[in-house]
């Protein structure tokens, strides 16, 4: 996806929020701009889960990507603030 996206517009800023243990497949990919990691605590500790969504909401976007479609990522593209949404 983010290859696609960036062969399409290269001056396109692509955030990535992966899961801690995922890094090594992502890392050092030229398409993505930052990766933002999903601690695997935010599971189990609500407060953090809902201070990570927080965060993410201070951001703005133009565009969020939901490709998974699991509970956390479908919360995150909720409280996201992305003038377009494409996911579950």
């Amino acid at each position: 996806i983010c290859e696609n996206i960036k062969q399409w517009n290269s001056n396109i800023k692509i955030d990535f929020i992966a899961n801690r243990h995922t890094l090594p497949v992502i890392e050092n990919n030229p398409y993505i701009d930052e990766i933002i990691i999903f601690e695997d605590y935010f599971r189990n500790k609500k407060l953090s889960f809902i201070n990570f969504l927080k965060k993410q909401n201070r951001k703005k976007y133009d565009i969020i990507i939901d490709a998974y479609g699991k509970i956390e990522s479908i919360l995150i593209t909720l409280f996201s603030r992305g003038r377009i949404n494409i996911g579950y």
